[in-house]
């Protein structure tokens, strides 16, 4: 797609989206008219996404300061191509009087900007219309673009629902602890956590450390950057009661910029599969495999997979779109996950081919010894999304009585079937190209569908659900 002819997002919430996600939403088409329903968007922000549009509707506070930024000669004037503004004003805070002396300072402003710019075409007239007008512009929207407005949010808010029914169920039995046949256990080799922060310490259940550290960190598996923490909170909100298992890996200086050693993740696997644990999750690629350790890379990857563990892997985010990196290229049994928008659609610097794509952007990490708090988006994220959500599927499995045994649900096969069970089309979706794993079409259904509002009746059906794409005859727990 290279052109959108009306481009309508309604984003009035509270939890409204950041301008990084419209950046990387809409940034390479040419949009003739745009009404993102945000308010203050900043002229940057429109600029990076659809600096050609042409009709712009903007959505303000009532907000002076925005409204001189606009009219600023690095504002809206660097839109060469726009040829009319709408300025909805929802809540108008001003005296008619003072209303009127803003939009004509605001016209003033443009006119003086756009002249600046030393521009042939002429300066587009700005309107600022009644406040009604903002809800008839509501009502264009489908149902389907309505939807589509903030399939994250409803991706991240299904699953907070249903893992609180989880929580009720759990700390309400008799025996709150989980059997051994209950649990289950994830690894997350990364870069550390924080086991002191966000109770990750308490769901710890070993680790180990492949980083050449020096005893520099308190902790052996103390992380670097914050990156495997991150991934950790995914995974624990996601399965609040998983067992995890903490490997870091260790890092050289490459090309300038810091990247994963392979000997340390294929020791890091080994490990992993010596726990006996039943998913692997591994939010980084290498790019470049040194050949000497590639071989063993490949062997330990295929020894975890032929012990039945679920392996993720994330695509790169790189802007390598076409040749799979490694270790999601090892074998084809591997789940490689690719970032998908706020809209549910494949980032611009997803990997083709990616087997399933998911939420890709959180909110923001504290960042170690600092102060600043900065957003993470990609293709890590939407892959310890997934690997939650398989230890959650799992967790669900395991807690229904009669159920699986864990070696029979705890093949890829399996998983992938029950994974397709939430993409667009149900069971099987023959488009290659990306698969949104549309979260409530399982968990909200089994909501939905049990009559009487008991905890456990829900996590049955959840079970249930995924477990009419396991075709094997039931067997004792092991």
């Amino acid at each position: 797609m290279e052109r959108i002819l009306s481009y309508i997002v309604d984003d009035y919430s509270a939890d409204f989206h950041g301008d990084e996600v419209i950046e990387q939403v809409v940034n390479k088409v040419d949009i003739e008219k745009w009404n993102w329903m945000k308010m203050d968007m900043c002229s940057d922000t429109i600029y990076a996404a659809a600096k050609n549009v042409r009709h712009l509707t903007l959505h303000w506070s009532g907000s002076r300061a925005v409204l001189k930024s606009w009219a600023a000669s690095d504002g809206l004037a660097k839109l060469e191509k726009l040829e009319s503004i709408q300025i909805m004003t929802p809540k108008i805070i001003e005296s008619p009087t003072r209303f009127a002396t803003l939009k004509k300072e605001f016209r003033t402003n443009l006119e003086k900007s756009w002249k600046g710019k030393g521009k042939g075409t002429a300066v587009p007239p700005a309107d600022f219309p009644p406040v009604s007008a903002r809800n008839q512009t509501t009502k264009k929207l489908s149902d389907k673009e309505r939807e589509e407005k903030s399939l994250q949010q409803r991706w991240i808010t299904s699953m907070d629902e249903f893992v609180q029914k989880l929580m009720s169920y759990l700390n309400n039995r008799k025996d709150q602890g989980l059997g051994e046949d209950e649990e289950v256990r994830l690894a997350i080799i990364d870069d550390g956590v924080y086991p002191d922060r966000d109770d990750i310490g308490d769901r710890i259940a070993g680790s180990e450390t492949f980083y050449d550290n020096d005893d520099q960190w308190p902790a052996p598996y103390q992380s670097t950057y914050g990156h495997g923490h991150l991934m950790a909170r995914l995974i624990k909100r996601l399965c609040p009661k998983v067992r995890l298992y903490i490997a870091k890996l260790d890092e050289s200086w490459r090309e300038g910029r810091s990247q994963i050693t392979t000997k340390s993740a294929s020791k890091a696997i080994r490990w992993a599969k010596e726990q006996n644990v039943d998913i692997i999750s591994m939010s980084w690629t290498i790019e470049s495999p040194e050949e000497t350790a590639k071989t063993e890379l490949e062997s330990v990857v295929k020894a975890a997979l032929d012990a039945n563990i679920l392996l993720f892997c994330a695509s790169d985010d790189q802007g390598n779109l076409n040749n799979m990196p490694y270790p999601a290229c090892i074998d084809e049994r591997i789940f490689w996950i690719g970032p998908a928008t706020a809209l549910g659609k494949p980032t611009d610097n997803a990997q083709k081919g990616a087997m399933f794509i998911a939420p890709g952007a959180e909110g923001e990490t504290p960042q170690e010894n600092s102060d600043s708090r900065k957003p993470r988006v990609g293709s890590s994220i939407a892959t310890a999304r997934c690997a939650g959500l398989a230890a959650l599927v799992l967790q669900c499995i395991l807690l229904a009585p009669d159920g699986y045994s864990r070696s029979q649900v705890r093949k890829e096969e399996w998983v992938r079937k029950m994974f397709n069970r939430m993409t667009s089309n149900g069971r099987s979706n023959q488009n290659k190209t990306y698969k949104y794993l549309r979260v409530w079409k399982v968990f909200d259904e089994a909501k939905q569908s049990v009559p009487i509002d008991k905890d456990f009746n829900i996590i049955k059906c959840v079970a249930d659900a995924f477990l009419k794409d396991v075709d094997e005859p039931r067997s004792p727990r092991n």
